[in-house]
């Protein structure tokens, strides 16, 4: 096992020990969190980079997706629609969006690194950019 994450699920097992000194309630729930947490690690741990290749596109619509019902379904927080509430949990689209498209975008990139001085691909490229983009500050 990665040692980083021996270490956080060190600390997050003290946090919770913590926890369940201070208040019961809170600690059941950290305590799902901690093992959700986990399971997406072991399970994003065992994703080879290959399938992300493959499946860039839909994933990249389906974070769109996630934006747009954001936007129509989101909840409102200090004035802003950040929020998607799930009866048992609320996240935040657009944090799980950004580390996919920093990879998604790059991938475009390279793929089109012949044709990246020429206006077709500068302007799909802005594109790609521009749509979650407004999306998210919006």
């Amino acid at each position: 096992m990665d040692i980083i994450f021996l270490l956080s699920l060190l600390l997050s097992l003290f946090g919770l020990v913590n926890l369940f000194g201070i208040k019961s309630e809170i600690f059941v729930r950290q305590f799902f969190f901690v093992l959700i947490g986990v399971l997406l690690y072991i399970g994003a741990a065992k994703l080879k980079f290959s399938s992300f290749k493959k499946n860039k596109n839909i994933l990249f619509w389906f974070f769109i997706i996630l934006l747009i019902l954001n936007y129509v379904i989101g909840i409102t927080v200090k004035g802003a629609k950040r929020w998607i509430d799930i009866y048992f949990i609320s996240f935040q689209p657009s944090e799980f969006f950004k580390p996919f498209f920093f990879l998604f975008f790059a991938g475009y990139l390279s793929s089109k690194k012949n044709e990246i001085y020429q206006l077709k691909t500068f302007l799909s490229a802005i594109s790609i950019f521009l749509i979650p983009f407004l999306l998210i500050f919006k």
